[in-house]
C-alpha cells in the first residue's frame, strides 16, 4: 500500500528540520572554534610577549651587574700604588690610561664589559680611543676657570669664532656664578625665562659638565666638541703628563712651547699612550726636563715655570671610567659613567665614587 502524500511530506519536514539543526549546530561549533583560535593566538601573542619582556628584564639585570664588575675592577686598579711607586716602576707614565689587557672585553657569563674613552692627540689633531680611564685632573674645572681661560679654550677647539667664545665664556660664568648681573655676552635669568620651555639661571656651580646643554649659547654638537676638556672636579691644577694641547694653550702657553711639551710625553717612538710614553716627575722639574729634551727659549721657560708654579701638577686625584656591558652576539648593551676620587693612604690610595650616571 503507498504511503499518504501527507505521510510523505511530514518525513520530509522532519528531514529538513533535521538537516537544518545540523547546519546551526556546525555553524555554532565553527564560531565556537573561531574564537577558541583567536584566543589561542591571542593568549600565544600575550605569553610571547610577556617572555620577551621576561628575558629583556633578566638581560637588563645582567648587564647591570657586568657594568658594576667593570666600574669595581677600575676602583680596584685605581686603588694600588701607581704614578712611578718603586713597587711599580715596571707600569707605564699613565697605566690608566691603555689597559687593553684590563678593560678590553672582559667576559662575565653570558655578557662582557670594557671601559674606554676617546683623546684627541692636540699635536696631530687625532682623535683616539683607549681602553682604560680618562684623567679629569687634564680637564679645566667649569666652576673655577677663569673667563678669559675658557674664551681662548672654546676658540681653539670651536675653529677659531673669538665672538662665539666670548659668549660661550661669559654665559658660563653667568650660569655658575651667584650673582644676578649678566655678563657683557652672557645671560641671567630674562634670557632663560623667554625661552619657549622657560627656566632659571642656575647662579650656583655645575654638577656636572651636562648642563653646560642648558646654557646659553651650547647645543649637543659644541658640546660633544669640548666635553673632554672640561670637567667640574678638582682644584684646578692640571696634570701637565695629560693635560690636552688645547688646554695648554688655554692656560697662555705659546704653541710652539706646547708643541715641545707633547712630544716630550710622547717618548721615543713619538706616540702618544704607548709603553714608552714619558713622563714629568714633579712639578719643579718641568723647565729644566724639557729644556734638557727640546731647549727653550727665555720667554717660553719664565711662562712654564710660572704656569707650573701656579696652575700644574704632575699626579691626578680623580678619574671616569664609561663601562659598557653588552651580550654575547652584540645584543643588548648597558652604559654607566664613574667618577672616582683617590686619596693617598698608608697602603696604596683611597677610592671613593664622586659621580654617576647612566646611559641604557
Amino acid at each position: 500500500m503507498r504511503p499518504s502524500r501527507f505521510f510523505l511530506c511530514r518525513s520530509a519536514g522532519k528531514r529538513a528540520c533535521l538537516a537544518g539543526r545540523r547546519a546551526s549546530v556546525l555553524i555554532l561549533v565553527a564560531w565556537v572554534l573561531s574564537l577558541l583560535a583567536i584566543f589561542a593566538v591571542s593568549l600565544g601573542t600575550t605569553a610571547r610577549r610577556q617572555l620577551l619582556f621576561s628575558q629583556r628584564l633578566i638581560q637588563d639585570a645582567i648587564l647591570r651587574r657586568t657594568a658594576g664588575a667593570g666600574l669595581n675592577r677600575a676602583r680596584a686598579f685605581l686603588a694600588r700604588p701607581q704614578d712611578g711607586a718603586p713597587e711599580e716602576e715596571e707600569e707605564p707614565v699613565r697605566p690608566w690610561m691603555e689597559r687593553e689587557d684590563l678593560f678590553k672585553d672582559i667576559r662575565i657569563g653570558p655578557a662582557a664589559f670594557s671601559l674606554g674613552y676617546t683623546f684627541r692627540d692636540g699635536v696631530s689633531c687625532e682623535d683616539r680611543f683607549f681602553y682604560g680611564l680618562a684623567d679629569e685632573g687634564a680637564k679645566l674645572n667649569l666652576n673655577i676657570a677663569a673667563p678669559d681661560v675658557l674664551a681662548r679654550l672654546f676658540e681653539l677647539v670651536l675653529g677659531g669664532n673669538p665672538t662665539q667664545a666670548q659668549g660661550l665664556a661669559d654665559a658660563v660664568v653667568d650660569w655658575r656664578d651667584a650673582d644676578t648681573s649678566a655678563q657683557p655676552k652672557g645671560a641671567e635669568d630674562d634670557f632663560y625665562e623667554a625661552l619657549p620651555s622657560p627656566y632659571g639661571c642656575k647662579d650656583a656651580p655645575f654638577d656636572s659638565p651636562d648642563e653646560l646643554l642648558l646654557v646659553r649659547g651650547f647645543d649637543a654638537t659644541i658640546y660633544k666638541n669640548i666635553k673632554g676638556y672640561v670637567t667640574v672636579f678638582g682644584g684646578g691644577r692640571l696634570n701637565i703628563n695629560t693635560v690636552p694641547a688645547e688646554v695648554l694653550e688655554a692656560l697662555g702657553l705659546d704653541a710652539k712651547l706646547v708643541g715641545k711639551i707633547v712630544r716630550y710625553r710622547r717618548g721615543p717612538d713619538a706616540r702618544w699612550g704607548t709603553p714608552d710614553d714619558v713622563g714629568f716627575a714633579s712639578v719643579e722639574d718641568i723647565a729644566g726636563d724639557l729644556e734638557a729634551f727640546a731647549g727653550l727659549t727665555d720667554p717660553e721657560k719664565v711662562s712654564l715655570e710660572q704656569l707650573a708654579a701656579q696652575a700644574l701638577s704632575v699626579t691626578s686625584s680623580y678619574f671616569s671610567a664609561t663601562c659598557t656591558a653588552q651580550m654575547a652576539g652584540k645584543g643588548r648593551s648597558f652604559s654607566v659613567t664613574a667618577v672616582f676620587e683617590r686619596t693617598f693612604a698608608e697602603e696604596g690610595y683611597e677610592v671613593q665614587p664622586r659621580y654617576w650616571r647612566t646611559s641604557p
